[in-house]
């Protein structure tokens, strides 16, 4: 089982450091959680290092229970066929966008359908389904309009928010990342 992983799937932000850390820089049991890393850790970006060991913490924090619990949730992960796995970080992405309400109102949501009995839970899938197809696709356009509003605005906040330089840097990544989506040119 690769926890190295794990540790990713952890990872959030994490204060800047003055420079690149070496390897001996770091504590036994960073180097012990990362030692798969080892290899490469001279060569990775500060802002991967960083996040490799914002990961390694949260991971070394946390009890034996939480490390398998996290373990078996990794294992389900890697299970799911990539384009499943690609739909859920989609939507993981459009559900990051939303604002703060709108999360809480999805989660609180959420709850309330787990709270569901099985029979309710499908009764409510059935009417979803029963709908007719241009009903349910109306509702469908509706919520995926809702979440797209939200995504732009808040990516527009996010941009006029940083400096000039942050912003060259962020667009020139979101320029890559769409010239690496992009399908590759027929001969």
């Amino acid at each position: 089982m690769r926890t190295s992983w794990l540790l990713m799937m952890g990872l959030c932000l994490v204060p800047t450091f003055t420079h690149a850390l070496e390897w001996q820089e770091l504590s036994r049991e960073q180097r012990n959680a990362l030692k798969e890393f080892a290899p490469q850790w001279p060569e990775l970006e500060q802002e991967r290092q960083q996040r490799l060991l914002k990961g390694a913490d949260r991971w070394l924090s946390m009890d034996k229970q939480t490390q398998r619990d996290m373990t078996k949730r990794y294992q389900r992960w890697e299970s799911l066929p990539r384009q499943q796995r690609h739909a859920l970080m989609e939507r993981m992405r459009l559900f990051e966008q939303l604002s703060p309400s709108q999360q809480r109102r999805m989660r609180k949501q959420w709850r309330q359908f787990k709270q569901m009995s099985p029979q309710q839970r499908r009764k409510l899938r059935r009417q979803f389904q029963q709908m007719s197809p241009e009903d349910r696709a109306r509702a469908l356009q509706r919520m995926q309009k809702r979440s797209e509003s939200a995504a732009r605005q808040k990516s527009r906040r996010q941009l006029q928010q940083m400096s000039p330089e942050d912003r060259a840097r962020v667009l020139q990544r979101m320029q890559k990342r769409s010239e690496s989506a992009a399908p590759a040119p027929k001969p």
